[in-house]
């Protein structure tokens, strides 16, 4: 709509544009362009009424003209390689995304990015997100008073190499040479230079010794499902001992720190526990289960911008795992971020509805409660979030 008022509505034939979410289901609301009231608090009457139609008292629907124009894709912005389509792209939106990541995977990302992006492309972030994404991967520019990163032109970014060659989709064979490319104005101050060589495939997980031997992953297998039926009879201290000996001698096998964490937790060792936690991460930056646990104790602590941190992370590993949503309604809730806790809410019920029970990880309970009664309390919930801020 931006380009279209800037530069006239035959500009939309020379555009393609993607958008790219991890969660199915966002993607098939997206591709709707149906939009409520929140949706147009910053937008400007004239804008409103030029490309949306009412649908009703609340909903407007976007103009198909500039739907059609839009390809969705669903990908996950960790793993490498991204879709074909997903190639040479001139602009990149990456708004209010990375803040609920750490430094390294905010780095992994930010290389991955780097890849699919076109010699002097542009990326934008959130005014909130821009110094501290400044990790010498793209260039921080000034232009006409506005922050901006940039991917200087030859910089130096690998190619993924798979070993297969994938089909071209109808997408990839679109002509490139009349791509629209962003207007390049006023006077630009460059801050970095790229110094960073992204390699797809390699692992940014700290302390990393390599895949152990077949026997030996047997071995830890085995060691590991012995501590596991200890931990399901509810014999902790028989876990812990079996789990210590596997960790004392293959200190690289990641699901053996989560597993013990929750030992620790049943018997109450609860800074243990994070220990452990944050060993399972340091070792494994999308290790879920880490970041369930340590989001459980942080709850369980009082200290609810932890959990909810760590909950945020395990929602964006696990879009389709209904608990994640559920606890962050309550924390929202309790943080009294009244919009995101309903929604929140809204997300386990559609999930709940979906799939019915599903957790992150095999460290919770079963419940008793049916998977009606949890969508009967969500929606209490939500009646008594817009009867408390019915704005």
């Amino acid at each position: 709509m931006t380009l279209i008022e800037k530069l006239g509505p035959n500009i939309i034939k020379r555009l393609v544009v993607f958008g790219a979410d991890i969660d199915a289901d966002r993607l098939e609301l997206a591709k709707k362009g149906i939009y409520g009231p929140f949706s147009f608090r910053n937008t400007a009457p004239d804008i409103n009424q030029r490309y949306f139609k009412p649908l009703d008292h609340r909903r407007r629907a976007l103009d198909p003209q500039i739907c059609r124009q839009v390809t969705f894709l669903n990908v996950n912005l960790l793993h490498q390689p991204y879709p074909l389509p997903l190639r040479d792209l001139d602009i990149i939106f990456y708004r209010n995304v990375s803040i609920y990541f750490d430094t390294k995977i905010q780095r992994r990302i930010f290389s991955n990015l780097a890849h699919i992006m076109a010699d002097s492309a542009y990326l934008v972030v959130s005014s909130t997100e821009t110094l501290s994404h400044d990790i010498d991967i793209l260039s921080l520019i000034e232009c006409d008073g506005v922050f901006i990163y940039q991917k200087p032109a030859h910089a130096p970014v690998s190619t993924p190499t798979t070993g297969l060659r994938p089909q071209l989709s109808a997408i990839d064979k679109l002509p490139r040479n009349s791509r629209a490319t962003p207007e390049k104005s006023g006077r630009q101050k460059h801050f970095k230079i790229p110094v960073e060589r992204w390699t797809p495939g390699t692992s940014i997980s700290a302390g990393a010794e390599g895949p152990p031997s077949p026997p030996a992953m047997a071995s830890e297998s085995a060691r590991y499902e012995q501590a596991l039926t200890f931990w399901q009879r509810k014999q902790y201290r028989n876990a812990l001992q079996v789990l210590d000996n596997l960790l004392q001698f293959s200190p690289q096998f990641v699901p053996a720190y989560p597993l013990k964490a929750s030992v620790l937790m049943n018997l109450n060792q609860y800074q243990a526990a994070k220990t452990c936690c944050r060993q399972a991460i340091a070792r494994d930056v999308l290790c879920t289960d880490g970041y369930l646990l340590q989001g459980l104790i942080a709850k369980m602590a009082g200290d609810s911008q932890a959990a909810m941190r760590n909950f945020e992370k395990v929602r964006y590993l696990q879009p389709a795992d209904w608990y994640a949503h559920f606890v962050l309604g309550e924390l929202y809730e309790t943080l009294k971020r009244a919009p995101l806790a309903a929604r929140a809410y809204e997300n386990a019920i559609e999930r709940l509805k979906k799939d019915g029970h599903r957790f992150a990880g095999p460290f919770l309970p079963k419940l008793s409660i049916s998977d009606a009664d949890l969508v009967r309390y969500c929606r209490m919930r939500i009646d008594a979030l817009k009867s408390k801020y019915p704005n």
